[in-house]
């Protein structure tokens, strides 16, 4: 399909762009629906749908956070990661921080490991899951397809695919709330060639090795699943830390010593 292209990096062209993208569509398929699901959206549902806006909660922290920043957050890469810092910035600045650039080799979320391949499925289950935490089904089910302005080639992670998957899940009523990523994957099924595994954890290292290391108040660590946090008491059992996303925690302190890094 081809539509009059708006050059530039402004919202008003991107707005452009989408608006020359739907009537190019709606020449070809006049009683469909093509719902754009991104911040350019002209349509309140479809700016809900961004990953900027859509939020899914992460329970260890009792917090929600943006999609694209759990995305961002959970990468592990050759060079590091992951980055739970990026859990309490902006949507923006967690997708545009050059760390989250390089050859990906996992992801990492509330202390599991997960494949990064295939590049979809990951970002789907937390899309998918996420649609259903805000019961946005309907929303899915009424639109005939789905486009995403913002989509650049080299990133595997569309949300426009996202929506698609996760509209045809719905339709054959395999989705539920609260998916495992292992039940989630199951769904995936090629003939009988390829079936989509957890990678174990042993294949994957991230950070040192693990050993024991002692903290002092005032010290700054990084815990696997909680992100970063300052050392503000210490007793003979256990670790109070203010972590910067979900604020204070008291830890036992043989979990602060065998799984905390030191900053």
């Amino acid at each position: 399909m081809e539509f009059e292209f708006h050059p530039g990096q402004s919202a008003l062209q991107k707005m452009k762009n989408v608006k020359a993208l739907q009537d190019a569509w709606s020449l070809d398929h006049p009683d469909a629906r093509l719902l754009e699901v991104s911040t350019k959206s002209p349509e309140d549902t479809g700016r809900r749908l961004s990953p900027f806006n859509l939020t899914r909660t992460l329970y260890s922290l009792k917090k929600e956070f943006p999609v694209e920043n759990i995305v961002q957050g959970s990468k592990v890469l050759e060079q590091g990661g992951p980055y739970y810092d990026l859990l309490g910035t902006d949507p923006l600045s967690a997708k545009q921080d050059p760390r989250t650039t390089g050859k990906l080799e996992a992801y990492s979320l509330e202390g599991e490991l997960y494949p990064a391949s295939p590049d979809f499925l990951f970002y789907t289950w937390i899309y998918a899951m996420a649609v259903l935490e805000n019961n946005l089904q309907r929303v899915l089910l009424d639109a005939d397809a789905f486009s995403d302005i913002e989509f650049a080639g080299s990133d595997g992670n569309c949300q426009a695919r996202a929506c698609a998957i996760t509209k045809s899940l719905l339709t054959q009523s395999r989705l539920k709330k609260n998916m495992t990523f292992e039940e989630f994957s199951r769904l995936f099924l090629v003939s009988d060639l390829d079936e989509v595994k957890l990678t174990p954890k042993k294949d994957f290292h991230v950070g040192p090795n693990p050993k024991k290391t002692v903290f002092s108040v005032g010290d700054w660590l990084m815990h696997p699943a909680i992100g970063q946090g300052q050392v503000m008491k210490k007793t003979p059992r256990d670790y109070t830390i203010m972590f910067r996303v979900s604020g204070p925690r008291t830890l036992r302190k043989d979990v602060v010593e065998t799984k905390c890094s030191r900053l």
